[in-house]
């Protein structure tokens, strides 16, 4: 089987597992990331391009959902962002007439790739979009474009020149991070504001040297997000907090280990995040795998 072969397979098949929420979907799309970037430099590379804007461009324009759950993977295999799902929102910025749902995907991808002017261009072609408008549908897209304006302020700060733009840029995050939990509880969206909550407490909070605080806080956001992961029937909502449940597993791992904490909750906490389903879908990460690793390693130093 040539290059593009295995490429289409790949997709194909990442595909179905999507629309059928296979728990191995996550691992396709790292499969598939690593067949784009071995074609690169090869005469493979050229066709595969036209198949990204071609026919995968047409089947995920035409299925917002199958969109949103590349999105959702783009974000948690090989990050900082999918290589293969980068290029297919480099074709969609050649389309006219956006939705705000691919704007959106357009401007995290371009904030993950840390491509900030672009992510600002589209972001403000977002922004029109919803300046009006009381609907829930219209605050949550406000809330999420939020999101990503914290998320993108908070990278930033991770790369200030000096303590005093870090501190601004941390301060901007935090109140696009705020503001993110607000429009989200207008929106009656408890997961976004969730999803904004975990950011503060496991993000922002230790960047500020508030660790208590983070831990505290963060807790709350993981028992909330489980509890309501035991509320929802549908699947990709499900995903959604057990992401953020997730997330506040490895910020207060991260916490305790920065700051000397208990071992014996580090190794429970260990537990807790190897028995949640979005971990294990990525846990052969290179992120998740160091970060793992190096709380292994502060439990058997602390032995």
């Amino acid at each position: 089987m040539d290059a593009v072969q295995a490429f289409d397979e790949a997709v194909n098949v990442a595909i179905a597992m999507a629309r059928g929420n296979d728990d191995g979907f996550l691992k396709k799309v790292a499969e598939i990331d690593a067949l784009f970037v071995s074609a690169q430099g090869t005469e493979a590379q050229k066709t595969i391009g036209e198949k990204i804007r071609g026919p995968i461009f047409d089947k995920l324009r035409h299925d917002p959902a199958l969109l949103g759950k590349f999105g959702f993977a783009s974000g948690l295999v090989n990050l900082p962002v999918s290589p293969f799902f980068r290029a297919v929102m480099e074709a969609f910025t050649e389309c006219e007439d956006l939705t705000v749902g691919e704007l959106l995907a357009i401007v995290a991808t371009f904030r993950r790739s840390e491509t900030y002017e672009e992510m600002h261009r589209f972001a403000g072609v977002l922004y029109r979009k919803i300046a009006s408008g009381e609907e829930p549908a219209v605050w949550n897209m406000r809330s999420k474009l939020s999101y990503e304006l914290h998320m993108a302020a908070y990278q930033q700060a991770g790369k200030a020149n000096t303590p005093a733009s870090r501190n601004r840029l941390l301060q901007r995050s935090m109140s696009f991070a705020r503001k993110s939990a607000s429009e989200a509880e207008k929106a009656g969206d408890a997961a976004g504001k969730l999803h904004a909550l975990m950011n503060i407490s496991g993000l922002l909070y230790p960047a500020l040297g508030k660790f208590v605080e983070g831990a505290a806080l963060s807790k709350e956001v993981c028992d909330q997000a489980e509890e309501l992961s035991q509320k929802t029937t549908d699947a990709d909502a499900r995903d959604r907090v057990l992401r953020i449940a997730m997330n506040t597993y490895f910020h207060r791992i991260g916490i305790a280990v920065k700051n000397a904490g208990n071992v014996n909750d580090v190794q429970r906490l260990l537990t807790r995040l190897d028995a949640n389903s979005i971990y294990r879908a990525c846990n052969d990460q290179e992120w998740a795998r160091k970060a793992v690793e190096e709380a292994r390693e502060y439990i058997r130093s602390k032995k």
